[in-house]
Formats: structure tokens, sequence, C-alpha cells
């Protein structure tokens, strides 16, 4: 049974026995035939008036990668097509292009893949098809033995569909398994068995505009007052300043400002007659090209009809429906809009604050982290034993489920605070860490070595060692010089514009 330690990381422990490549075979043409109904777009309803009789979606080592009837590309937009048939609520111009990338990233591996075979010499014998062919598991009884019988009855046709399928496929799945069975030192499986070991708990307090002092706060809105003056507002949105004055007229001729919004703006709030709520005045003015004229709403009386101004986008009215009030810097609500802004638009000043209070904290905090967080009236987050897991690799436990709350798991991301936070000495503080907004003060608090967690990811690495060779020749031959990839143009070009 696996400790404590081992269910905070990711199960990666095979839970079957590796399928056999005549299983494989027998569930892509089970599959294959069992969405026989899915229908593959006629090609002449694709490539129109054109005399070819298929589709080029690109090359590969100079053989093209091309949509036909009864080719792989046309067996696997089959295939991916019924993975979508059955979900109604995928959005089908994004369910489109999903089944068709996916069905030409598989011929192009297929293809690469047997290129290599046929380089090397691969030759499939009469002996080692039939074998393929009963291990298929098309033909299998209830016990999963070859049935003769069921053989027997199986169409001529059909036979020969399945024989076509094995015959094209051997190569390719040969390749693809020799490359995923091969042996992985054992050196290699301990040394990322050791790294798994080798693990470390934290403990931080987070510094971030929450913290940013009433007071500070307070004065910066006093200072900055006109910013956070509320206005209530309705707005009408136009393309071109010629709507925007057709638009003022209809007002200016006793048509009210929401039908005029409803039936000519061009933006979100129309439906809504306009209405945009009350908002601060330097959430406004930045609708306005010229800054200066934003002005005139801090002036305006509850009635008023405003512009047309030329904005970032095209041109707006507006209509005071209750004059700038000053805003209450008592409230806690002011006073998060007002963090929030300094936060967003005059950042170095609390910026410099929290820098400056993480590292007093720093000093402060000696041989008990939790008396100097109580003393400072910070919360303490606890982070169970995590691994140095650069790269994220699944085989080690991460941040992201050792760190409840999340804050060190975002830093952590980064590859040099990711290495801080291994390299500092045990039972010390890391120097503070900032993270978007926000500065991190941690505590290393222990350093363990779980041998039992090595064993386990020394005892499972070969197994998914192999999944990953499969996966990086993949992603190699997806990115190779030799590919010529026009699927996106190809598809909009002949898919989408014939859909």
């Amino acid at each position: 049974m696996p400790s404590d330690k081992q269910k905070n990381v990711k199960d990666i422990s095979p839970k079957k026995k590796k399928k056999s490549v005549g299983w494989i075979f027998g569930m892509v043409i089970l599959i294959l035939i069992a969405v026989s109904f899915v229908a593959a777009p006629a090609i002449e309803a694709i490539v129109g008036g054109s005399s070819s009789n298929e589709l080029v979606f690109g090359s590969y080592d100079g053989e093209d990668i091309a949509y036909s009837q009864d080719s792989y590309f046309y067996d696997q937009y089959q295939l991916y097509g019924s993975q979508y048939q059955s979900d109604a609520n995928t959005d089908s111009n994004m369910a489109l292009y999903q089944i068709w990338s996916q069905a030409f990233n598989s011929t192009v591996v297929y293809t690469a893949i047997t290129q290599m075979a046929e380089k090397v010499g691969f030759m499939t014998t009469e002996d080692t098809l039939n074998q393929a062919i009963i291990d298929s598991g098309y033909y299998n009884d209830e016990d999963g033995n070859f049935d003769i019988e069921a053989y027997n009855k199986t169409s001529a046709d059909q036979k020969a569909s399945i024989r076509k399928t094995i015959t094209r496929q051997l190569p390719y799945q040969t390749v693809l398994n020799d490359v995923g069975s091969v042996i992985t030192s054992s050196k290699e499986a301990k040394y990322v068995g050791d790294m798994a070991d080798a693990t470390r708990s934290f403990k931080y307090v987070t510094f971030d505009q929450s913290t940013y002092p009433k007071e500070l706060t307070a004065q910066y809105a006093l200072t900055n007052a006109q910013l956070f003056n509320t206005i209530n507002l309705s707005i009408i949105s136009t393309t071109d300043e010629e709507e925007a004055n057709a638009a003022l007229s209809s007002i200016n001729e006793e048509t009210s400002f929401e039908d005029v919004a409803i039936d000519s703006s061009k933006d979100s709030y129309a439906s809504a007659g306009g209405e945009l709520g009350s908002i601060p005045y330097y959430a406004i003015k930045t609708n306005f090209k010229n800054v200066d004229e934003s002005m005139d709403i801090l002036s305006a009386k509850a009635g008023d009809v405003l512009g047309p101004y030329e904005t970032e986008n095209g041109w707006a009215l507006y209509r005071v429906n209750t004059a700038a009030q000053v805003a209450d810097y008592t409230s806690e609500d002011t006073l998060t809009m007002v963090r929030n802004y300094i936060a967003n638009y005059d950042s170095d000043i609390m910026d410099a604050y929290l820098n400056d209070e993480a590292t007093k904290f720093a000093a402060t905090v000696a041989d008990d982290f939790d008396a100097a967080a109580t003393a400072a009236n910070l919360t303490v987050n606890d982070v169970t034993s995590t691994s140095e897991n650069i790269g994220n690799s699944q085989y080690m436990s991460t941040f992201s489920t050792s760190d409840t709350v999340g804050t060190l798991a975002t830093a952590a991301a980064d590859d040099d605070t990711m290495k801080l936070l291994f390299d500092t000495e045990v039972g010390t503080t890391v120097e503070p860490i900032k993270s978007g907004s926000t500065y991190i003060v941690a505590y290393v608090q222990s350093e363990d070595n779980d041998s039992g967690m090595g064993s386990y990811i020394e005892s499972v690495y070969p197994y998914y060692a192999g999944t990953h060779n499969q996966q990086d020749l993949e992603s190699a031959i997806m990115s190779s010089d030799k590919l010529e990839n026009n699927f996106l143009s190809v598809f909009i070009d002949k898919i989408m514009s014939n859909t």
C-alpha cells in the first residue's frame, strides 16, 4: 500500500499488461468497422471540379500527405469522427477542425514511420501477417480465443478489409513498438528514483495588494481624488462620426437615449439601453482618444448628453445619469478599488512597499517562522514534501499538489525560483520571491528522503519511458524539416469553404 507521500504523487503505475501488436491492430480494426457509418465527405465535394481524386495537405520527405478514398488518412478521419459524433455539446466548426487536424497529424506520423521501415528493409512475411490477423481479436470467442467458426462466418469482403488494414499497419506498428520497448538503463531509472526521493517541505507567507495598508491607500486616493469620483453613465457607441451625429440628432428630436442605443449602438450595452452603471472616472477616461475631453464628464449635470467624442475604436455619446460624486474613502469597497488601481496603473509604489515589508519580515524570522508570522498578523501556508521538479516531470511530486493555496506553486514554475527553494539551507528563510505583483517569504522546514517513493518510481519508470520514447519520436516527426505542412490553408480553402 502506498504511503501518504505516495498518495500526493500522480498515479503513474501501470494498471494493465502492455497490449500486444495484434491486440492493438484488433482494436483499430474493430473501431474502424464499428464506425463505418461515419460519413467521410465525398472527395469530389471537396475538390470540386478538379480531376484529382485526392486532397493533398502537404508532404513528408517528398511523399504526399493526401486524403483519398480508402487511404490511411480516410481511416483516421472516420476514427476521430466517431469520437466527436456522440458529443452534442461540441461546436461543429471546432469539431470539424479537430477531426481533420488529428487525422492529418496521425497520417504524417504513419507516413514517416512507414518510410523508416522501408529504409531498413522491413518485410512482412505471410506467417507474420496471419499471426497478426489471429491476434487481432476480431475472430475471438467470448473467452478471448481465436474462433475458427467466427472466422468462417465472416464475409470475404470483411476478411479482405481486415487483411488490408493489418498489412498496411504492420510495418508502422512494429517500428513504433520497437521504439517503445527499448530497454531502459537501470542506472537511468535509479537516477530518476533518487530525484523523487529527495523532497523538502516549506512554510510561506505572502505580501500582496491586500496587505497594502489602509492609511497609504486612503492617502493615495486623496492625492488623486479625481480618479475615483464615481459617475453613473449611459453610452452609445458608433463606428464613425457621421453615425454618432445621426444618433445625437435623433436624441435632440425627442427620441429617448435608450431607444437610440438599442437601435444604433455597437457595443454590448446596447440591449440595456446603453446603461453602463456607476463607474469610477479612471475607468471611463481611457475610452477617450483625447483624454482631456473626458474632463467634461466630471463637470456635467444629471441628464446632460455629451459628445460625440472620438474613442480608440470609433465614436461615442454619453448621458450622465447621476453627476460625479466624491468617493467614500472610509468604505472597504472604495479602498479595494483604489488598491486595484495602484496595482494595475501605479504598481511601482505598491511594489516598493511590498518588497520592503517582505524583506523586513524575513529578517525577523530567526528560528521560529510561525511566531514571526503571528506577530506580523500574517497567515502561514504549509507545503508538504515536494521534489525539486524542474520541468514538471510526472515521475515526481509537484507544488501543484503539495501547495494547496497555489501561490508558491505559481512562483516555482520558474526554474530559477525552484533552484532557489532547494539550494537554500534547511531551517532558514528563502530570500523574498516575487511572483506577479506578490512577494513570497518561504521557510525551508525540512528535507526528507523517502526510499519507498524512489523504489516505486524506479519500478514503473521503464514502462512509461517506452511511452515517452514514442511520444518523442512523434514530436520529432511533426517538427521535422522534412514535413511540408499546408494543413491550415488547405483546411480553410477546401474543407470550410465546401462545408
